[in-house]
């Protein structure tokens, strides 16, 4: 007989929810209320705005299992939910990405991917090889030279940085990957590298030919209202392109 092994617990601090509603749903699908009062859950009830994202924060907690619960909306009593993502204290530390807005060099593209900006942070990661232009932003704007590209986040106050998720978008013939790349953190207006950069695994820099591929940049802990990938964009158009960029603190 074969023995299934059970799960091993692993100590949560952090949730990430993103509310659903859809529009036919005129009096369902939402939260009322939580089970302890601690959550701040929008008003907890339809409001009549969809995809709304809400962090929720709480002391490590360990066990093999994790969920949201409390009391269902709406006539006919249930719940929607578009994103729930679990992160560890050890692993991941704080999700910014939501706090900032995102901004560019190149913010009016003419290439293939997205128009817009927040496909960066959209949740779509593609698999590596995707050939789907459409879940990345490229910077690329005709065939002309720049000598740095670059992509990151704006923030209202400051914040502290120290690791970035990047997942680079499509590698085209002229263009798409950086050659060189640095992270800066902006501080009294003022654009400085960050210390201790490591890029796990090592940035190609070069067209590769695959396709969204995924790298951690992790770096001492640094202070400022804006962060940013930058450096010399490649191919003969010289642009970058982005599939997803996350920012994490502390």
């Amino acid at each position: 007989m074969t023995r299934s092994t059970p799960p091993l617990p692993i100590a949560v601090d952090r949730l990430e929810a993103r509310r659903l509603f859809a529009s036919s749903f005129t009096n369902d699908g939402y939260i009322l209320s939580t089970t302890n009062g601690r959550i701040n859950f929008g008003s907890g009830t339809n409001n009549g705005t969809t995809y709304e994202t809400y962090d929720l924060q709480f002391t490590p907690t360990s066990g093999d299992g994790i969920r949201i619960i409390g009391d269902p909306g709406g006539s006919v009593d249930f719940i929607s939910v578009g994103e729930l993502r679990a992160y560890t204290s050890t692993t991941t530390g704080r999700n910014l990405t939501g706090l900032g807005s995102p901004t560019a060099r190149v913010t009016a593209p003419t290439g293939g991917g997205s128009r817009s900006l927040e496909v960066i942070r959209d949740g779509v990661t593609p698999a590596v090889g995707s050939a789907d232009s459409a879940q990345q932003y490229d910077t690329y704007d005709g065939p002309n030279t720049v000598a740095e590209d670059w992509i990151g986040y704006q923030y209202g106050a400051g914040q502290s940085f120290n690791r970035l998720l990047f997942q680079e978008g499509r590698n085209f013939v002229d263009g798409g990957w950086f050659t060189t790349l640095r992270v800066q953190v902006r501080q009294g207006g003022t654009w400085v590298n960050v210390p201790g950069l490591t890029i796990t695994p090592a940035y190609p820099g070069t067209n590769n030919n695959t396709n969204y591929e995924s790298y951690n940049l992790r770096f001492t802990a640094t202070s400022g209202d804006g962060i940013r990938i930058i450096g010399n964009p490649g191919g003969s158009a010289d642009f970058i392109s982005v599939g997803e960029m996350h920012v994490y603190g502390p």
